[in-house]
């Protein structure tokens, strides 16, 4: 089909210059400006170095405001209640700002798998049809996600390809359909987003509180001014600005600041969205999506795939995040080294469910549960809980911070919380994750030593109270999600394989009743210098074996994904001790010795013959 090459120009010139008013000098700055207009990039002039720089970074970032899938997709798994998936398919979309402001659209959308002519599953839209743009790598443009209805609603701002009015289809344009077109009709008047149920958790809030007792309202005095960094009548704007009113930009250009914004869904970057099946009623539709936005709000959305679904049922704004609403507001400062993007909830969200009487659906009645744990990337150094057994009346659980006895090393909160159930907790579950992110030292280029972040916390899922922080010497930051194994299929974890940002991975063995008998063991230290400086990211997988488990781990920097000073593999260690009660065991067999670089065999051109892989391998 048609292949665009799109044309930016840059006319580099000193007004100093005496020939820069000349004819010949003028003519071609304009030949270059409307190469640029014909081309549909963007002219720039630039006088001086400074300047020539300037327009660079300019053109780059708008080369890269391209609509984006950069969460997961989440299928909506019950676990505990039915071991079964829908084919509901929830995706999450973000559109990195033009000119580098801070604020940037997204959407939760939902597609479905299908079957093309040759029998092979594909990801398709609501009428079945391929979603995927092979050529580009995102979705088609003639493509409609669930939810999304036609309107006229973008005639303001035709978007699309071709530009369109409508919601439908939808396509790779993030901010039509889905939730989004979903929130827009849903407050669209100030009537409605006045009754928009938006909560948060100002003062002290209690385990067991129900969310709507603290909203996010100018009703709620707890939000004073102070604490928005808002001053005067600006208090009351933004509140209402975060519940949807346009306020600010006039977003939709009619000049009423009473109406919804245009763009009042944010991005979705990181925060993997969390499907629950309540399975209260019978049709596929007791659903409920939950997953956090750098809009500042946290979401609990209506699942299923009838045009009625995908509303939203509540919003929740941490207060820890009050602060950086007025910026997203402002849409100001730019961002820059100097002022990052803003993050909010931005990190992973993962659920514990108890279905009591084991009869496939989760109800308060019955004694069943659904915990909630949010965790929020670069969005803070804190975690919270809630119990959503009732997802239309949310209550708060508990939360942990930095500042709180026994979690002064907690950085920034990357690490999933994995639910489990151990011998030491007798009747409630637990959560285990890693320490998380230390960005102050591993931004850095060369990452230093890791001063927060560091080891394993394992939590009371109920209560929040520490079990135990699991801190082996050696151990650097640890913002990779972990593996937490049930060995011996008792029904209890009793191992967890950790991977960290100084090369080191690791095994802990938790089986034992009393937490002071938990052991460590440093299975492998792969990092150095230089092009050896790898860390790890990502968490490990590991396969059962008979006589071995494979531990399997890629090293690589998620937050320099550009960088190729250091030299990054994928490795397999292999974990002789199958057993409850570990060692070490390197590939040359020396008890009591963790493996290096040097003990590993590199397959990365010479594959065994067999399939076998030799003693423990890089490549």
């Amino acid at each position: 089909g048609m292949q665009n090459v799109v044309s930016y120009t840059i006319a580099v010139q000193n007004p100093a210059d005496n020939k820069y008013s000349t004819n010949p000098e003028t003519s071609a700055r304009k030949l270059l400006e409307s190469g640029a207009v014909i081309g549909g990039g963007e002219y720039f002039e630039a006088h001086n170095g400074q300047a020539v720089l300037k327009a660079f970074i300019n053109l780059l970032r708008k080369m890269q405001a391209v609509d984006s899938v950069f969460s997961s997709s989440t299928l909506p798994v019950s676990v505990n209640v039915r071991g079964t998936f829908l084919n509901q398919v929830y995706m999450g979309q973000f559109r990195p700002d033009a000119n580098a402001k801070p604020r940037w659209p997204g959407n939760l959308k939902q597609y479905q798998i299908a079957l093309d002519v040759n029998g092979n599953p594909i990801l398709a839209d609501k009428n079945k049809k391929a979603v995927e743009d092979k050529d580009n790598g995102f979705l088609l443009s003639d493509v409609t996600s669930f939810w999304t209805t036609p309107s006229t609603y973008w005639a303001f701002d035709p978007m699309g390809n071709p530009a369109s009015s409508s919601d439908a289809p939808d396509g790779s344009t993030v901010e039509k359909g889905g939730v989004a077109q979903r929130m827009r009709a849903q407050y669209a008047t100030a009537a409605s987003q006045s009754s928009r149920n938006l909560y948060t958790c100002t003062g002290s809030c209690s385990s067991g509180t129900a969310l709507s007792s603290n909203l996010f309202a100018t009703t709620n005095t707890s939000i004073t001014a102070g604490l928005l960094g808002a001053a005067g009548t600006e208090r009351d704007d933004l509140i209402n600005w975060v519940r949807g009113a346009d306020n600010r930009n006039n977003e939709d250009g009619n000049n009423n600041p009473g109406d919804v914004r245009a763009r009042i869904h944010g991005d979705l970057v990181h925060s993997r969205p969390a499907v629950v099946n309540y399975n209260r009623s019978p049709g596929d539709r007791d659903i409920v999506v939950y997953y956090g936005t750098n809009s500042g709000v946290f979401h609990a959305v209506k699942g299923g795939q009838d045009n009625s679904d995908g509303l939203e049922k509540w919003g929740f704004i941490f207060p820890e995040h009050f602060a950086g609403l007025r910026r997203l507001r402002e849409n100001s400062p730019e961002v820059s080294t100097a002022n990052p993007k803003p993050a909010f909830a931005d990190g992973p969200v993962t659920v514990y469910q108890l279905d009591a009487n084991s009869d496939g659906k989760i109800l308060v009645a019955n004694g069943d549960k659904v915990y909630l744990y949010v965790g929020m990337r670069r969005g803070g150094r804190f975690i919270y809980a809630f119990d959503v057994t009732d997802p239309d009346t949310p209550k708060y659980l508990w939360k942990v911070d930095n500042t709180m006895t026994g979690f002064s090393e907690l950085g920034q909160s990357w690490s999933a919380l994995r639910p489990a159930k151990i011998k030491a907790v007798a009747n409630d579950p637990v959560v285990i994750f890693g320490g998380g992110y230390d960005p102050e030292n591993e931004d850095a280029l060369p990452a230093g030593a890791n001063t927060k972040g560091r080891g394993i916390f394992v939590v009371n899922g109920r209560t929040g109270t520490l079990v135990k922080h699991l801190l082996p010497s050696g151990m650097g930051s640890v913002p990779a999600d972990l593996t937490v194994l049930d060995r011996n299929g008792d029904g209890n974890s009793d191992r967890i394989y950790a991977a960290d940002t100084k090369g080191g991975i690791w095994r802990i063995d938790i089986d034992d009743a009393d937490p002071d008998n938990w052991s460590a063991y440093k299975l492998a230290s792969i990092a150095g210098s230089g092009a050896n400086e790898r860390k790890f990211l990502n968490k490990p997988d590991v396969v059962f074996g008979s006589g071995y488990d494979a531990v399997l781990v890629g090293s690589g920097d998620r937050e320099k994904p550009f960088d190729t000073s250091v030299q990054n593999r994928f490795y397999m260690i292999k974990d002789t001790n199958v057993g409850l009660a570990g060692g070490l065991l390197c590939a040359t067999g020396d008890q009591g010795r963790t493996c290096t670089e040097a003990d590993l065999t590199d397959v990365t051109s010479a594959p065994p013959e067999d399939g076998v892989l030799p003693a423990d391998s890089k490549g």
